[in-house]
């Protein structure tokens, strides 16, 4: 690596490191900090990155795990869930919003196929930014948020058509009405050969692998279906990005996706980083800013266009005036698949020019910003005028919609060896929820067996406890045997959470202190506990007072678990 190379990397990380925490004092999305980061050290302004075709390479990687990242939250699981909002709500406002804004692009003197493009691309939404502000708000599961949902969901899935689109409309003579349908067909039998091989191939192979209990074999097998697929779709004469996006779903129909995307969280996230970086870097800033007046009234035009819109849909589809605002001020701006499609159209396949590209993505990344600064000020009229009302009235939707249920007030089940279990079938015998928790696909196995709710995953990732929801649970019983590993896990749970009750197995009498300041509310000694039971039923064969062996016993495990005291009434030895 040159001295070049490094001072370029230098200027890059530096720029992430101040632009970063200010997006995040502002609470604006942290990728735009990127795409600020990119204009500012790009050839349009201070030109400090000079190789810029070393930086799109990796983008284009980053733009891959983007794909691949968004393949993962689209399992057919899901789909079958909120089919209804999916292909109610979400195809409705994909179609009338692309129209719209494809409509008036054409009536601006736009080419028709430059029109389909600029239509498709606007009429996405910022998944990031839209359920960053549902969570913020509470908003999940109310009609607002299973809308919402069910519309970035048909988004994500329009990803297909559109990525088989654009390469058809740049090798072909067809029309573009043609080329839509071409589109479609090839999408339905990208979906149906997903539902094939993810059935036949990719369950069995990761079940194998996994079994292995090898983390290095579990990352390359990753990679290999990311990459076979995306080696499939160009060979196909498709793209590649399409290929990266249908290895997601692949993975996401088994049991392993939330385990996969923990895995690959750290690196894809710097590399979508550079992505967004290289957008930033083809912006011309200085044709930006003498279009600056076009550029302000085209942002606001898409946000009232995409409001209004959404608004007149779902208010159509019953949900309520308050709903229906809470979600269209949610989903008014562009999404950062917009970024994608613009930047290929232009650069990959010379469907519309790079200053039209640079000013639509300007549109993005500005609309973008504003959404929640917008969604602030307008959720905030909207408490005022509703504070009388009743929530669940402002909530009404469709009874008849089926809806994708988040566990909460649960227990978290880590560990389903016999120790697990056997607390599994106490858990259930008093009606307290939980969710099983483990890495080995026996025990997945097993509890897929006994109608447990189960995660696969390693709870000692943050990602994989968020997954779990883990900031609704009411306790975490950590029930692996291996200490190291139980450890780990408790410290990850300490990191998410201060206050949540963790009760640990332990197979070490001498690591009970350690295990209390880590954060343990009780620590169960497996020894103590076999101990006591043989000496209750010897004490009990040689005639001693029962009353007396039951408080003893009650002494014994207080001293055992420390901090937490177990229920003896009535319950024997």
């Amino acid at each position: 690596m040159s001295g070049d190379q490094i001072w370029e990397l230098l200027a890059f990380l530096a720029a992430v490191v101040i632009f970063i925490p200010i997006f995040y004092r502002l609470k604006v999305n942290p990728l735009l900090a990127f795409i600020v980061a990119g204009i500012v050290l790009g050839p349009h302004m201070l030109g400090l990155i000079k190789d810029t075709h070393v930086t799109e390479n990796i983008g284009e990687l980053g733009l891959l795990f983007l794909m691949f990242t968004i393949g993962l939250d689209l399992s057919f699981h899901r789909f079958k869930a909120m089919r209804l909002y999916i292909f109610g709500f979400g195809l409705v406002q994909l179609l009338v919003t692309a129209v719209v804004l494809g409509g008036a692009a054409f009536l601006m003197h736009k080419t028709l196929n430059e029109a389909i493009i600029i239509g498709l691309g606007l009429a996405m939404s910022s998944t990031a930014i839209a359920l960053r502000l549902m969570q913020e708000r509470g908003e999940m599961h109310t009609g607002a948020g299973r809308a919402t949902v069910g519309i970035l969901l048909m988004q994500d899935l329009a990803v297909i058509p559109i990525m088989v689109l654009l390469p058809r409309m740049a090798q072909t003579d067809t029309t573009a009405i043609g080329n839509l349908g071409q589109a479609f067909t090839q999408a339905v039998g990208a979906v149906t050969l997903i539902m094939v091989i993810g059935r036949m191939v990719v369950k069995p192979l990761f079940r194998i692998v996994v079994s292995t209990k090898n983390s290095e074999a579990f990352t390359a097998v990753t990679f290999f279906t990311f990459l076979a697929t995306a080696w499939a779709t160009n060979v196909a004469g498709l793209s590649i990005s399409l290929g990266a996006f249908l290895a997601g779903m692949l993975i996401a129909e088994t049991d392993f996706g939330h385990e996969v995307e923990a895995e690959i969280a750290s690196f894809s996230g710097m590399l979508l980083g550079i992505f967004f970086l290289s957008v930033g870097m083809m912006i011309d800033i200085h044709y930006a800013w003498t279009h600056i007046i076009q550029i302000l009234l085209l942002t606001v035009g898409v946000m009232v266009v995409k409001f209004f819109v959404l608004y007149v849909i779902e208010r159509r589809m019953k949900v309520s005036h308050s709903g229906a605002t809470t979600s269209s001020v949610f989903l008014c701006q562009a999404g950062e698949f917009g970024f994608v499609v613009f930047n290929l159209a232009a650069q990959n396949f010379h469907l519309m020019s790079v200053q039209t590209s640079s000013m639509l993505q300007v549109v993005i990344a500005l609309s973008m910003s504003l959404t929640p600064f917008i969604s602030s000020f307008v959720l905030k009229l909207l408490d005022k005028k509703q504070a009388a009302e009743d929530a669940a009235k402002n909530e009404a939707v469709p009874d008849e919609i089926e809806e994708e249920k988040e566990m909460e007030n649960h227990v978290l089940l880590i560990g389903y060896g016999r120790v697990g279990q056997a607390a599994a079938r106490m858990l259930a015998r008093n009606e307290v929820p939980f969710l099983v928790m483990d890495t080995d696909v026996p025990h997945i196995e097993r509890a897929k067996k006994n109608n447990r709710d189960y995660l696969f995953g390693n709870a000692g990732n943050v990602r994989i406890l968020e997954a779990a929801n883990i900031s609704k649970a009411k306790a975490v019983m950590i029930c692996i045997s291996g200490l190291p590993s139980a450890i780990r896990v408790l410290q990850a749970v300490r990191e998410v959470s201060s206050t949540i009750p963790v009760f640990i197995r332990c197979n070490d009498d001498t690591r009970w202190g350690e295990l209390v300041r880590l954060g343990a509310t009780g620590v169960i000694s497996e020894t103590q506990e076999c101990g006591i039971r043989l000496a209750a039923a010897t004490v009990l064969s040689l005639d001693g007072d029962e009353d007396r062996i039951r408080e003893t016993a009650a002494v014994l495990r207080q001293e055992n678990t420390l901090n937490a005291s177990l229920p003896t009434a009535g319950a024997g030895v």
